[in-house]
């Protein structure tokens, strides 16, 4: 373990068994591509000059299917250099500024409970749970640098492709791609080697805690220590290789949110058929509204017919009696 935390170890990496029968098996994968990549410089170099190329592009793609070849077939030695040169690099951080995997949580247990005991009831919750924030950077920490190790593995499989995909100028990008990530990840393990150096010691040395000294100290030191190892989790971000590093945090977070996510899903299926029974309740009550506005509607047109008979008929009685007169 401690090997994962200050280095990077050589049987976990280009010297597994594992690792090797990938690399090799996408060295004769990439074998066998060559005579495509081949094909493909010989039909540019014929084509470049009829289609107004500027001519003497040999000069260029026969070095490159030189060198891309060399750089495939000697991938795992170069990359086992790199590496060795890493490891030596974060070895001698650890050494100098004796950074060992007890120190991630085990430094600031003593002085935590001397605090608690000097301080206060308040306090000493607030230092437990500035502690547990602590504890719980630590673990991230530990699961990238496990990550990073599997990253490693990965990118030394693949390293023979990403040579030779670098012979042709159209899919060198990915070739450069593979390098960057390559490079920062074996060299980001001596940046978070530093920020933790610099934590666990501004916890130890910053504000010694006495039996008669104020606990509330010892907030200072947990908060910047709590810094410095955020920061070493950032180390892959501020290198650029944030998404290796990051992406299944949100993972994590959909997994993590996908039970309540369900339960607010059931909850809405099911609020669905009361809704849609309150509406045909609205509505049949609203239609009902409307059937009984139509009929007072009809039972008050017979009296508005009703008193016009009794006109008729005295206008008929006042014509009879002007008859009479005449």
């Amino acid at each position: 373990m401690s090997d994962i935390i200050t280095g990077t170890p050589a049987d976990l990496t280009y010297e597994h068994a594992l690792v090797q029968d990938a690399w090799l098996a996408v060295w004769i994968v990439t074998s066998a591509a060559l005579a495509l990549i081949i094909g493909w410089i010989g039909l540019s170099l014929i084509l470049e000059e009829p289609l107004g190329g500027r001519g003497g592009g040999w000069r260029e793609l026969i070095p490159r299917l030189l060198l891309g070849l060399v750089a495939a077939a000697a991938s795992l030695w170069w990359c086992a250099l790199v590496i060795d040169l890493a490891h030596a690099v974060s070895g001698f951080i650890a050494a100098t500024l004796e950074v060992t995997p007890a120190d991630l949580l085990l430094a600031p247990v003593q002085t935590l409970l001397t605090a608690v005991q000097s301080g206060s009831v308040g306090i000493a919750l607030l230092l437990a749970l500035i502690y547990l924030i602590y504890a719980l950077f630590c673990l991230y920490l530990l699961l990238q640098m496990v990550l990073r190790l599997a990253l490693i593995d990965l990118l030394l499989a693949l390293a023979p492709a990403a040579m030779g995909l670098w012979i042709l100028p159209h899919s060198s990008g990915w070739s450069r791609h593979w390098l960057r990530l390559f490079a920062t990840t074996v060299a980001q393990q001596a940046v978070q080697l530093i920020a933790l150096a610099l934590g666990i010691g501004f916890l130890a040395e910053l504000a010694e805690i006495g039996p008669f000294e104020p606990a509330r100290d010892l907030v200072w030191k947990l908060l910047m220590a709590l810094g410095f190892v955020y920061l070493a989790t950032r180390v892959p971000a501020i290198l650029g290789n944030q998404q290796a590093f990051s992406a299944w945090l949100g993972t994590l977070q959909f997994g993590l949110a996908l039970p309540l996510n369900l339960a607010r899903s059931l909850a809405v299926v099911a609020a669905r058929p009361e809704a849609a029974g309150r509406r045909a309740a609205t509505s049949q009550r609203s239609s009902a509204g409307a059937t009984s506005g139509v009929s007072a509607a009809v039972g008050q047109a017979p009296a508005t017919v009703g008193p016009a008979a009794p006109s008729s008929e005295r206008e008929s009685a006042g014509r009879g009696l002007r008859s009479q007169n005449e």
